[in-house]
This record gives structure tokens, sequence and C-alpha cells, in this order.
């Protein structure tokens, strides 16, 4: 069984990737580059 900080820690790493996945897949509607959006 996995410690509570390090499920934590996973929540965690998932919500930013999940919020990078979401972003790059909104930069072709809104006429942003890959690039662009992946220096914010």
């Amino acid at each position: 069984m996995r410690p509570v900080i390090e499920e934590v820690a996973m929540l965690n790493e998932l919500s930013m990737v999940e919020q990078r996945y979401l972003a790059v897949r909104e930069a072709p509607d809104s006429g942003a580059t890959i690039v662009q959006v992946a220096a914010h």
C-alpha cells in the first residue's frame, strides 16, 4: 500500500499532464501553435 503523500503527488502530476494535454488539443482551434502553448 502506498503512503497517502505519494498518492497525492501522483494525482497532482496527472492533473498537470491532463492540463497540458488539453491545452495542446485546443491549440489548433485557437490559432496558436503547439510551441506557443508549450511556452506558457
